[in-house]
């Protein structure tokens, strides 16, 4: 009860905020406002987060487990603020799978060396950070090379695909034949790991099952196979094609040891999911 009231009382203050906005808008110049607007799309418990200096190593340039997506913005801006809607929409579409953030540039802003790294020369700017590293050709660091999203700063379907674009595309195993599917359940080297399931209807795998390769590197193994694939490949999966999307999870090489999350295909559901087979895993 107490939770439902807090979120109540949430939504009603930002009601209150929208309203007030809107009457300040009609009697200021756009321009006047447009920084408020954009606080108001990035709230602090919305889906993307405020990024500073202080914490940037940590959860963007030294993170190999998530890929993220960065807004940058000014006071003032009023393309900053036509951006804020669409890129907030974005990172509510694939919360949980790719990380969403803004950075405010300024003078007196808690990110100037964000922004002087990604030397930016104006603003809105969207930059992506996959999650791995790459040895730079000139200088032969070794870092996270972002990635300059070039496309309308006002469509949430092109940003949320760059975002998605960012997942690897090699961290998921399509197999379409028995020995394959055997095969993936096998220890590699020795090591003994669970393995992810995924029958989908899909033609291509999607930013979920990506994203959790992602999370559980060399925690768990991925395989998906196609709906219509699955009766020949892994008919103990008892999995009709009408049933796709059907997530299932293996500790062992023992292609009868898997087991099915009949649970909702959510991306904290199938954390949890893997979790508990990947610690199962551990402690056997």
């Amino acid at each position: 009860m107490l939770i439902h009231r807090m979120a109540t009382d949430a939504a009603a203050r930002r009601a209150v905020r929208v309203l007030a906005l809107l009457l300040v808008a009609i009697a200021t110049p756009r321009a006047a406002v447009a920084s408020d607007a954009t606080d108001l799309y990035y709230p602090e418990d919305g889906p993307v987060r405020a990024l500073a200096d202080a914490d940037f190593d940590a959860l963007v340039a030294e993170n190999g487990r998530e890929a993220w997506v960065v807004a940058f913005h000014a006071d003032g801006c009023v393309s900053c603020d036509d951006m804020a809607p669409h890129f907030a929409k974005a990172a509510r579409t694939l919360s949980g799978i790719v990380r969403f953030a803004h950075v405010r540039a300024g003078e007196d802003s808690d990110a100037s060396a964000i922004v002087r790294a990604a030397g930016l020369t104006k603003v809105p700017a969207i930059l992506g950070f996959p999650a791995h590293k790459t040895v730079n050709p000139y200088t032969g660091a070794v870092a996270k090379q972002p990635e300059e999203y070039r496309n309308s700063t006002t469509s949430s379907k092109r940003i949320a695909d760059f975002a998605a674009s960012l997942l690897p595309n090699d961290a998921v195993r399509r197999v379409d034949a028995r020995d394959a599917f055997l095969a993936a359940l096998e220890p590699v080297d020795g090591e003994r790991l669970p393995v992810s399931i995924l029958v989908t209807s899909k033609k291509e795998t999607g930013a979920l099952h990506k994203s959790l390769a992602l999370r559980f590197r060399n925690r768990a193994r991925f395989v998906e196979i196609a709906a219509v694939d699955v009766q020949a490949t892994a008919p103990e999966l008892s999995v009709a094609e009408a049933d796709a999307p059907a997530f299932f999870a293996s500790r062992d090489a023992d292609a009868d040891d898997v087991a099915r999350d009949a649970g909702a295909m959510a991306v904290a559901a199938r954390r949890e999911f893997l979790a508990r087979a990947a610690a199962s895993a551990t402690l056997n």
